[in-house]
């Protein structure tokens, strides 16, 4: 899980699906511009309710709301940037 945001629902960091734009004039402007993710879209992936709960989190195959979308990163970023054009929503597990 290379990308990371907080977790509206839990409140702890957690691993996302990697960033995409349905825009290709926004995904331009994430590249050669601002590096903001806030119009991207990203959906949790599975994560623990906290380290003392084990069942999965609520979150998990939500989309990621665009203010913590904003403090997103990516712990590999030179080697999985953000994309652009129209994504399923996963399934949750």
């Amino acid at each position: 899980m290379p990308w990371r945001a907080k977790c509206d629902e839990c409140q702890q960091e957690a691993g996302i699906t990697r960033p995409f734009f349905e825009a290709k004039d926004s995904y331009l402007a994430w590249t050669l511009l601002d590096r903001n993710l806030e119009n991207a879209a990203a959906y949790y992936e599975t994560h623990p309710r906290s380290a003392a709960d084990a069942r999965p989190c609520a979150g998990v195959g939500k989309l990621v709301a665009r203010y913590y979308m904003r403090l997103a990163y990516s712990t590999t970023p030179d080697k999985d940037p953000p994309d652009w054009g129209r994504r399923p929503r996963p399934t949750s597990n």
